[in-house]
């Protein structure tokens, strides 16, 4: 959805996307609020990509333009620090920067496109923090998936075995026995 050379396959990918992103806010947002021990989310944002690009990053487009339950609440909150485009994904307290100070502790859910060690978006709620957010979550669209990692295969085989439905939630307390 970023990356492929022609346009219309880009669109399409983004749309598929962005189908599965709304369905899972609009079943499960709740659940990650409730997880962050609040009621709901005052703010929405997403990570900066680190490459240039002509206009916006898809991500941002999807989640300020076309997903109806986070349209209005969007906001380009981070921007790129001093080290956000520096090499590796390591935790860094200056990879990323809030765009603004907040007056009022916000509650922020934060979206991003991958997840491989999660030192980006960490970075990224460690900005909004020293900004004054007073919780922040996270969603994560896409994962990168290593089964020769540590115990990854077991659970990967384990979750082969579970028949998806877009009814079971991982923070849902019946789902947390």
């Amino acid at each position: 959805y970023k990356y492929d050379t022609d346009r219309k396959v880009r669109a399409r990918l983004g749309i598929k996307l962005a189908a599965v992103l709304w369905r899972f806010l609009r079943e499960h947002e709740h659940h990650i609020a409730e997880a962050a021990g609040i009621s709901h989310f005052d703010a929405v944002t997403s990570v900066p990509g680190t490459k240039q690009r002509d206009g916006a990053h898809p991500l941002d487009l999807i989640v300020s333009k076309v997903i109806g339950q986070t349209r209005d609440r969007y906001g380009q909150l981070l921007e790129l620090g001093p080290n956000g485009t520096a090499e590796g994904r390591a935790v860094l307290a200056d990879r990323y920067r809030a765009a603004r100070a907040f007056r009022q502790e916000a509650n922020v859910l934060v979206i991003d496109d991958t997840w491989t060690t999660g030192g980006r978006v960490q970075s990224a709620a460690l900005a909004l923090r020293e900004a004054g957010a007073a919780k922040v979550a996270v969603v994560i669209v896409g994962r990168h998936f290593d089964r020769s990692f540590g115990t990854c295969e077991s659970y990967y085989q384990q979750a082969r075995r579970r028949a998806f439905t877009w009814d079971r939630c991982c923070l849902e307390s019946s789902a947390r026995r």
